[in-house]
């Protein structure tokens, strides 16, 4: 794989400056030099402050991705229950809702009438995976 600089050279070659600031705003830290499951809460807390001052454009982005990490999360979840947690560097089922929560409060917080069905869905996902019910404005 290139280097993250490198991917966002040719992003903004090929499509613009605009795009490739989009990409650049939701792509994770990786902290190579770590081990990823050493490094995953940090990541996480960097991602969440730099959405906490992201525009609509960025955090569209950022609620797609999850919203489509959900959807195969819940396609998984559904044929093998827990054990999908153990696919990530992350295992701890309890810090990954965590952090789709986070998500969650930042978009609801800033544009939830602009995303209002893709919150409801997103909302209706959290359930299954974290056995968690709730509406998402709660």
């Amino acid at each position: 794989a290139l280097p993250i600089f490198d991917s966002l050279r040719r992003i903004e070659k090929e499509f613009g400056p605009r795009v490739a600031d989009l990409v650049d705003s939701v792509t994770e830290d990786k902290m190579k030099k770590l081990p990823p499951e050493a490094t995953w809460r940090a990541r996480k807390w960097q991602m969440i402050f730099r959405l906490r001052k992201a525009d609509r454009d960025t955090l569209g982005i950022c609620l797609a991705d999850n919203l489509s990490n959900l959807r195969e999360l819940n396609r998984d979840y559904e044929i093998i229950g827990d054990e999908i947690w153990e696919r990530f560097n992350q295992k701890d089922k309890a810090m990954q809702a965590w952090y789709y929560k986070e998500i969650r409060d930042i978009v609801k917080q800033k544009y939830e009438y602009e995303y209002y069905e893709e919150m409801e869905e997103y909302a209706n996902l959290i359930y299954p995976l974290f056995n968690q019910k709730e509406h998402f404005w709660e």
